[in-house]
């Protein structure tokens, strides 16, 4: 089996590096370097390693569990996913104001809900799963992670 596979994006431009999948050593031994990589950051540095920390740990764990229960490498996929969501129809209908229902179906294309997840989980091109990439979470943003969850 071919362990080479797109792990994460490198730049905005889509491109994607390949690497091979990690093992459970390699894993422990990331961890380890990039906690002591933070020791002498500042503030702002420390919350952009610690971000960037999560999401590749994600991506090294995802992928050896793919890589343990014996996936091919050319099915699995793990990157940034957006997708941006229009209005529901359904949920106009509800509205009681004749203005405001006009003003949303003369508009509709500005009525646009993006979504952003960390990271998308895809097999065989088709999402399995959803994962949010964060080094903290408060109530606020756990809410808006599960209405964005259940959009998807």
């Amino acid at each position: 089996m071919n362990n080479q596979f797109f792990l994460f994006e490198t730049d905005d431009k889509g491109d994607n590096e390949s690497l091979e999948y990690p093992d459970y050593e390699s894993i422990v031994e990331m961890y380890t370097k990039s906690v002591k990589s933070m020791s002498d950051m500042d503030g702002g540095e420390t919350r952009g390693t610690k971000g960037a920390f999560v999401e590749n740990i994600v991506d090294a764990i995802v992928s050896l569990a793919w890589c343990e229960i014996g996936g091919e490498a050319n099915r699995f996929d793990i990157q940034k996913y957006t997708r941006k969501i229009s209005i529901s129809d359904e949920y106009v209908k509800t509205l009681t104001s004749q203005y405001i229902k006009n003003h949303i179906e003369q508009n509709k294309d500005e009525y646009i809900y993006e979504i952003e997840l960390d990271r998308s989980v895809k097999i065989d091109q088709k999402l399995v799963l959803g994962i949010e990439c964060k080094s903290y979470m408060d109530h606020a943003m756990f809410k808006r992670t599960l209405i964005d969850f259940g959009l998807i």
